[in-house]
């Protein structure tokens, strides 16, 4: 049920039939910030079976949710963008007036994610005239990502302009902020708040490995900035008999093409699994691997820390920030060979209890919750 008095949340990604994982990061956040305050959030997504705008209540989901349908545009690029532009300022004024019939306050907006998010939380700070924080997780801002600077400088321009309206900011890492004051210069409040963790499902559970190999786990999506190949060609390389490699994510296709390509009886693969299956296999698995070319935080790695799993990663851009001698083992990036090789060693000196124990105490709902507390209580939302 959506409360009588809630801050309005605007996600750039929210998960749906086509991609149930999507924005799931932002997800988390937005439950989280339920155990300080009562939310909702508003979803545009594009329509081909409707010519009108339609708003859809979805109030008994685990995150409260209108859904708002904008038929899609067709026609010339340059006059699909403007009348797409046109529907979008329609469907928010349709928001904003079912807001007020349904007698719910916005106490204030909350964009996660600059494209388009932001350029959606403006045009409702324009009506609605309350308090705007943003968050930012985007790995395009960055620059070793470079996606943002390729942009045209219009939609820079645009940007530049927006963001000045904003009241607080929160960024899921030093490295990305400082990626972020690249782009944009900030004069208000800022905030590093992490990623959050569902620690209902991610947590330690202790001997369950029997009698199986050494179990390295690579999570990831599969991409080119995962290096997830660089990782298999390692192992393989290693002939290290007593252990395996669990490779879990990326398209069928791409699975398919993996398994075709290694053959080694060491490796596994599996498309992406629920979120209990990842836990399972962090629960009982000896190191998650990394190889990411950059990450302005890594959502697999502080869930591999809540199960008490250690991390072998590069130590680059934001992975630092969170993983050190105590949880992990960082190695210089291209190096993946040698640190493949000294886990054997490196992993058993570490111990798993304190990394469980200090990543639930760092990245649990109740505790980003509270950090979410400071900025809201700074702008006087609560």
């Amino acid at each position: 049920m959506i409360s009588k008095s809630v801050v309005l949340h605007i996600p750039s990604w929210f998960p749906n039939s086509e991609d149930p994982f999507a924005g799931d990061f932002i997800v988390r956040h937005m439950q989280a910030i339920q155990g300080i305050t009562p939310i909702v959030a508003v979803h545009f997504t594009k329509s081909n079976h409707s010519s009108e705008i339609q708003l859809i209540q979805h109030p008994d989901v685990e995150v409260p949710f209108i859904e708002v349908l904008i038929p899609e545009e067709k026609g010339i690029k340059y006059l699909r963008q403007w009348n797409a532009q046109r529907r979008q300022q329609k469907a928010i004024a349709a928001c904003c007036h079912y807001l007020k019939t349904q007698q719910i306050k916005v106490l204030a907006i909350h964009s996660h994610v600059l494209h388009p998010a932001a350029n959606i939380a403006f045009q409702f700070k324009k009506q609605l005239k309350c308090p705007w924080i943003h968050s930012e997780h985007w790995s395009a801002l960055t620059e070793e990502n470079g996606e943002y600077n390729r942009k045209s400088n219009l939609f820079k321009l645009y940007y530049k302009s927006i963001i000045e309206k904003v009241d607080a900011f929160t960024f899921v890492s030093k490295y990305l902020s400082n990626s972020f004051h690249q782009h944009f210069k900030i004069k208000v409040a800022q905030f590093i708040v992490s990623n959050t963790v569902d620690t209902s499902q991610f947590y330690i559970q202790e001997n369950l490995k029997n009698k199986r190999p050494f179990r390295f786990l690579h999570v990831s999506s599969l991409g080119e900035v995962k290096q997830a190949e660089a990782i298999i060609e390692a192992f393989i390389a290693l002939g290290h008999n007593d252990s395996e490699l669990w490779i879990v994510g990326g398209t069928f296709e791409k699975n398919d093409s993996l398994r075709a390509k290694y053959k080694d009886q060491r490796l596994q693969f599996l498309t992406p699994q629920t979120y209990d299956a990842i836990a399972l296999l962090m629960q009982d698995s000896d190191a998650l691997v990394l190889n990411s070319l950059y990450e302005t935080q890594s959502c697999v790695a502080i869930e591999a820390l809540c199960c008490g799993l250690p991390v072998l990663a590069p130590s680059v851009a934001a992975l630092p920030e969170f993983l050190n001698a105590e949880n992990s083992i960082l190695f210089k990036e291209g190096q993946i060979m040698d640190a493949l090789q000294n886990a054997f060693i490196n992993i058993a000196q570490l111990n798993k209890q304190k990394i469980a124990e200090k990543a639930l105490a760092q990245y649990s709902y109740s505790k980003i919750g509270n950090d979410f507390k400071a900025v809201y209580k700074q702008l006087g939302i609560i």
